[in-house]
């Protein structure tokens, strides 16, 4: 082979070109999303596929397990959608993000309250519970031992399979994962194994809505069926090549 050949460094230009840029078709969207699409797309000035893309991943966490498509007898498929935008630095990609994210994370914060309340309510149950086992030769009824609440979870952003495995244990509807940088997200898996682990795999598993084994240090093992996770991400598009 010559390198030197115009035709090969053509050849080996045109398949590390990416393909001419195609504008998202915000028309097949429903209302109101579509509304909300295009309004915050002339208010931040920006694509409005920045907002589209990561809203579908929310739109599909949160219908999570809750419905499944129906192709064949034997073949259902959630509704999971891995996303990410890709753009030059100032394009307005993490402003686009948060718009996309506003409706989950105020869910999200709902949600903390609530549990922030619960907690305290608990805690106090706990202490009485307690008093009372202390107590309980001198003749008083033992109360029944509170129920430790859990916080429902909406969306997570910097975790570990292993600890994305737990989270989905108690959130049996779906999760979505939220992430600053798509490359960040990458570099991380098997960051806590020296590169021995197998969290590619893992992910792909999760891609699929395939069974999540993830074996704890404890020594028990944690199985997760049918998770439900969507991703989002965003990259600077300099930082791909």
């Amino acid at each position: 082979m010559n390198l030197n050949d115009g035709k090969v460094i053509e050849s080996f230009t045109a398949r590390q070109m990416p393909d001419e840029y195609k504008p998202f078709v915000v028309d097949y969207i429903p209302e109101p999303i579509r509304t909300y699409i295009i309004e915050g797309a002339k208010t931040l000035v920006c694509d409005p596929a920045y907002i589209a893309l990561p809203m579908l991943s929310a739109l599909a966490s949160a219908i999570g397990n809750s419905r499944r498509i129906k192709l064949k007898e034997a073949w259902h498929e959630p509704a999971i959608i891995w996303s990410a935008i890709v753009g030059e630095s100032g394009s307005m990609k993490s402003p686009a993000i948060d718009l996309a994210m506003r409706p989950l994370r105020k869910m999200q914060n709902e949600a903390f309250r609530e549990y922030a309340e619960e907690m305290e309510k608990y805690e106090k149950l706990e202490a009485e519970y307690q008093q009372a086992l202390r107590e309980k030769k001198k003749g008083y009824d033992l109360p029944d031992k509170p129920v430790e609440p859990i916080a429902t979870r909406y969306y997570c952003s910097d975790v570990t399979v292993e600890a994305l495995a737990g989270l989905l244990s108690t959130s049996p509807r779906g999760l979505l994962l939220a992430r600053d940088e798509l490359s960040g997200w990458v570099r991380s898996f098997n960051s806590y194994k020296s590169g021995k682990g197998g969290d590619e795999a893992k992910w792909l598993e999760l891609h699929r809505a395939g069974t999540l084994l993830v074996d704890r240090k404890s020594g028990t093992p944690r199985i997760v069926h049918i998770p439900d996770a969507s991703v989002v991400s965003l990259e600077v598009y300099s930082l791909l090549f």
